[in-house]
């Protein structure tokens, strides 16, 4: 899915790697209220020798990769890790600076060695120095996305608003995708290596696509204002168009062999802006957008049945999405008028959930969730607290339907606690055992706690 993770207003799209299909409304639904509603278990992503770890991304298996902390006026400050299987493995290194950046559903991630400007490969096991990254040496580098083969594309900031975008392959090294033009941004590469992206400044961007060391801009038919912004397994490219530079952009599906348009994506009202559009494997978007007539939205939009707009909280003033799953659940944050983040999950089936609300064990009140990283097709959330810039952070995995203290399990400790708080039960009381969160222990709450009973 989508890993441009800073909550950014601007307009923002993404388009995971991908089967044809395009998914129906049905299948968007992920929790069902005969399984209960949706609510975590927590695990802490922590390691004695660090003061914190830093998750950066996380695959489809739940590991995570990011960088370990050591702490400020230590002679190495940032080393890469990764947290497999929920075991954390700190990986060696003499730089004072190394973060690990991206994890594939291969079990590999990729870093920068920021000391000497190197790309490393690395598992728990072993690490694999990629070589220098020459004049793309930078703590600001953007790594966008890599393939289950260890190829990645990303770009650099090179100051007054200008990027250099780079791809990486084990046949030819660092590659600058674009290096004729004053910027250029990769945002995405497929499985097969393809790489999209664009090139111009301001309202003359271009998109591209880039295969085998070719990089094709569309052509003078696409007039205005067009950024490529992801690439899926089939070669499908999503696309940020803006006919005249200046209005509201529309999205379009283009076929990466020929650039012809395959099918028009969701479309705004003209007072639209902070558009942001999260396609899934499937096809189906998760979009946001503010209206200066009636505010922001969040929705869903699938090619048969258009767009599905999902209720956002009274005194919203702005969502952002950090990315969604293949089961139809997007991830991110809403502004309040207290300027209050609140990181959310949110679904047509669900709607609207504020994470701090559905965490076992834990109290909306005090629970200091900060930010949300990413989400894989699983449920599982990486998410951040607020205690200081450097985490700590933890992994959310989504609970079993009858699980009211979150170990895991169903038996007679969950059946305790829910007898235990018979009757009326706090909505913003600390989750757990009123499993379908209606604010009453009853009846319904005994049934899914024995239909999901360990044998």
């Amino acid at each position: 899915m989508g890993h441009d993770r800073p909550g950014r207003v601007t307009r923002l799209a993404c388009l995971a790697s991908a089967s044809a299909a395009l998914c129906s409304t049905a299948a968007l639904a992920m929790n069902d209220l005969e399984t209960g509603a949706l609510r975590y278990t927590i695990e802490l992503v922590e390691h004695p020798d660090a003061q914190s770890l830093v998750i950066k991304d996380i695959n489809e298996s739940g590991d995570a990769a990011g960088f370990a902390f050591l702490g400020f006026g230590q002679p190495i400050t940032h080393k890469p890790f990764i947290w497999k299987d929920g075991v954390p493995t700190i990986l060696p290194t003499t730089a004072y600076w190394t973060d690990g950046l991206r994890i594939n559903d291969a079990g590999l991630c990729v870093g920068v060695d920021f000391d000497d400007g190197h790309v490393l490969h690395y598992t728990e096991d072993a690490t694999t120095d990629l070589g220098d990254l020459g004049d793309l040496f930078g703590v600001s580098m953007y790594f966008r996305a890599m393939n289950d083969d260890g190829r990645f594309a990303g770009y650099r900031p090179l100051g007054s608003s200008r990027y250099e975008g780079f791809t990486w392959s084990e046949a030819s090294g660092i590659i600058k995708v674009a290096p004729d033009q004053s910027s250029s941004q990769a945002n995405d590469i497929n499985a097969a290596g393809d790489v999209v992206g664009y090139v111009g400044l301001h309202y003359e961007a271009r998109a591209f696509h880039y295969r085998d060391g070719v990089r094709t801009d569309f052509g003078a038919g696409w007039t205005g204002d067009s950024r490529a912004l992801s690439i899926d397994d089939s070669g499908r490219i999503l696309v940020e168009h803006d006919d005249d530079a200046v209005g509201t952009a529309r999205y379009q599906v283009v076929d990466a062999d020929t650039l012809t348009i395959l099918y028009e994506g969701p479309t705004f009202p003209a007072d639209a802006y902070s558009e942001q559009v999260v396609a899934a494997e499937t096809g189906a978007m998760a979009t946001c957008w503010v209206e200066s007539s009636t505010g922001p939205h969040l929705g869903v939009w699938t090619l048969e049945s258009g767009m599905q707009e999902i209720a956002l909280p009274e005194g919203t003033i702005q969502a952002l999405i950090t990315t969604g799953n293949e089961q139809g659940d997007i991830l991110g944050v809403v502004l309040n008028q207290q300027y209050q983040h609140t990181p959310y999950v949110a679904s047509l089936s669900g709607g609207f959930m504020p994470l701090q609300e559905r965490v076992i064990g834990e109290s909306p009140a005090t629970l200091d969730l900060c930010s949300v990283i990413d989400m894989n097709d699983a449920g599982q959330v990486a998410v951040e607290f607020c205690s200081n810039s450097y985490g700590p952070c933890a992994i959310l995995t989504p609970a079993r339907p009858g699980d009211a203290n979150g170990d895991g399990l169903v038996n007679g400790t969950d059946l305790a606690l829910i007898l235990g708080h018979w009757g009326q039960y706090p909505t913003d009381g600390v989750c757990g055992p009123d499993l379908d969160m209606n604010g009453v222990i009853d009846g319904v709450d005994l049934t899914l706690c024995l239909g999901d009973w360990d044998v």
